[in-house]
């Protein structure tokens, strides 16, 4: 894919932002890039294999245009996860649940 001096421009100062950041980590999980598109049914898994292929060309895009903030991305979605994780375990600790 050709990218044009432009949309370097644009991608590089965007991801520089941490709200722009978790979007496009949010676009990439519902992208389910992380998993299979496999479905039983052969119009579902072409509609997720499509979403899945859209997820890996934004993906191939921004860890080639900023490595290091595609890194910093994944270690912002797992601190969030892992804070999203604690608040839940502590919930349930607080309702006598666990």
């Amino acid at each position: 894919m050709a990218i044009d001096d432009t949309l370097t421009r644009d991608i590089t100062r965007l991801m520089q932002d941490a709200g722009f950041r978790r979007f496009v980590w949010r676009l990439l999980e519902q992208a389910g890039i992380y998993h299979s598109s496999f479905r039983s049914d052969a119009l579902q898994m072409a509609r997720c294999e499509g979403r899945r292929e859209q997820g890996l060309m934004l993906l191939d895009l921004i860890s080639t245009l900023c490595p290091d903030e595609y890194l910093l991305m994944q270690q912002e979605a797992a601190n969030e996860r892992r804070e999203r994780d604690a608040r839940q375990r502590a919930e349930r600790a607080g309702n006598g649940n666990e």
